[in-house]
């Protein structure tokens, strides 16, 4: 039931009093308008629905619900217009260091949104129950996701408490997403009674900037019975398949959270424990593989027969430097002048080298580029925008496709070997191994032996390094070659100079100032007196 008429009304956005006066409503349109365009909105959680959501949607000229009109008349409507700016731009990661308990709702701004703070028992719930849960965030300003956090207060947390960072538990954090409109984070709602937060954190990646979200949750006074668990299982026996087999149960679940153990039957008459274990058979050409999954009272189980033949037409690789890595591809800024083919793997001896600038905190891939010796297809080759990655996810991989060079085209699995970039094939037999060192990598010789191995050489003309990246008033260009006599040139995407210099002195260091230069992505391009230049790509925050 609607409680309250509030007499602030809205134009374009920006709340204003409003009069029966039509010439300041024209003089609200023509003076606010531009402003308000130039706002950007990004985003808040929609299911279940956030605090400031439901005030927006209850309109904030007349809220329905006592907690949203407490807020609204202690702090004004605009904050719930601005339903999609519960943020903080100086987050990179540091929440819990720059929002203080009691303000998580507002991002710590409570001058703006603290009426998101308010600690009462009235707040508008979803009702839920434990067990599977999708958390949907809505992105009026889609952006790239480095994560998601997905939390929800503790079990002896109550309505009538505060939000603290101590009363959370972590419930996910999800890996980088590509902007969307709508993103969608599965969880497990643990055993809970009664009213409780879900809290959830949106960390973009490219910029510091993070929003926050806070949505009320009921689950009920009723203890849910207890429920069986999800048993399901993964196995990877190599590429080209075999008796050697690791098994996962990671993707097991149980809906109420409990604890589980699991139990393996690999059908030879052995058994083991636990949620991931590897076993060797003998004298198989397959097996009936059993799991079961067990809570305290439940057990649940799956059966699958797996094939243990090694396929014959399958090319095994010479040098997979213990590829697929568990990890995200550590950050790496570096050029390459030598480039190794291990194994039966495409021809490249026109490439004379590789770049890469890729910074894992800001899950940025900013250059990845190559130069060639005849200019086929390009003397330099942007890699970019032939490229897919999942650099900062466990199994780092990259997909190249349509980039002008026979047989590079694929997908490989991603390392780094001793500082030099390694690119697996997932489906062919080869290795391309990027080195800043003219010997060949060190791998299993007796397997490259039979392989060709390509190198090649490189032209050092006007070859650098460039740090920071990203950068905020100046970078840093190192070369193993004096910059006397090379020109300079920072310019945009679209190739428009906007600052170039000649080098007059002996330095094989440079620091360039980048004072006035707006935040984005920009293009620092060193050309050698000899006709050669080596262009790098980098971020001004």
């Amino acid at each position: 039931m609607k409680t309250r008429k509030l007499t602030r009304e809205h134009c374009f956005g920006i709340g204003i009093l409003i009069k029966s006066n039509l010439i300041q409503a024209l003089v609200c349109l023509i003076f606010l308008l531009a402003p308000c365009q130039s706002i950007l909105t990004h985003g808040t959680v929609t299911n279940p629905p956030s605090r400031v959501w439901i005030c927006f949607q209850e309109d904030p000229q007349s809220p329905d619900s006592p907690a949203c009109e407490a807020a609204i008349i202690g702090w004004g409507t605009q904050a719930f217009y601005d339903w999609n700016e519960v943020a903080r731009m100086d987050a990179g990661g540091m929440h819990t260091t720059i929002i203080q308990d009691g303000n998580l709702a507002s991002a710590g701004r409570p001058d703006k949104f603290g009426g998101l703070d308010q600690v009462r028992d009235d707040w508008v719930t979803t009702q839920v129950t434990p067990g599977p849960y999708t958390v949907t965030w809505t992105n009026s300003t889609p952006h790239q996701t480095l994560y998601y956090d997905v939390y929800i207060t503790k079990a002896d947390w109550t309505p009538d408490q505060p939000l603290t960072w101590d009363s959370l538990e972590l419930l996910k954090r999800t890996g980088p997403r590509p902007a969307a409109a709508t993103d969608n984070i599965d969880v497990i709602l643990p055993p809970r009674k009664g009213k409780h937060v879900i809290y959830s954190i949106w960390q973009r990646s490219l910029t510091p900037e993070a929003f926050y979200s806070t949505s009320d949750v009921d689950f009920g006074s009723d203890p849910v019975p207890n429920r069986p668990p999800d048993a399901k299982f993964s196995f990877d026996n190599g590429r080209c398949g075999g008796s050697n087999v690791t098994f996962s149960a990671a993707d097991s679940f149980d809906p109420d959270g409990d604890d589980l153990t699991y139990i393996w039957d690999f059908g030879d008459g052995t058994t083991a424990e636990g949620i991931e274990v590897s076993h060797t058979y003998s004298g198989l050409e397959n097996a009936t593989v059993t799991l079961t999954v067990s809570d305290a009272e439940f057990s649940s189980g799956i059966v699958e027969t797996i094939s243990l033949l090694v396929d014959p037409d399958c090319k095994e690789i010479p040098c997979p430097f213990d590829t697929p890595i568990s990890s995200i591809l550590p950050s790496i800024n570096s050029s390459y002048d030598h480039i190794f083919v291990l194994g039966d793997g495409p021809d490249l001896n026109t490439i004379t080298n590789l770049t890469i600038n890729w910074d894992s905190v800001h899950n940025g891939l900013y250059q990845l580029s190559v130069s060639t010796n005849n200019g086929f297809p390009s003397w330099w080759v942007n890699l970019l925008e032939n490229t897919t990655h999942t650099f900062n996810e466990s199994n780092p991989q990259i997909t190249l496709t349509n980039t002008g060079f026979a047989g590079l085209d694929g997908s490989y699995s991603v390392t780094i070997d001793a500082g030099n970039f390694v690119m697996v094939s997932q489906t062919e037999g080869f290795t391309i191994y990027c080195s800043t060192s003219s010997t060949p990598p060190d791998c299993d010789t007796e397997k490259s032996s039979a392989k060709s191995i390509e190198k090649h050489s490189p032209a050092k003309e006007v070859d650098f390094t460039m740090y920071p990246n990203p950068a905020i008033n100046n970078i840093f260009l190192e070369s193993q070659i004096n910059f006397k006599n090379n020109r300079v040139i920072i310019s945009d995407l679209n190739g428009r100079a906007i600052k170039s210099f000649t080098v007059k002195e002996n330095t094989k260091k440079l620091n360039i100032d980048l004072s006035g230069l707006e935040a984005g992505l920009y293009l620092v391009k060193v050309e050698s007196p000899l006709g050669t230049d080596h262009t790098s790509k980098f971020l001004i925050q």
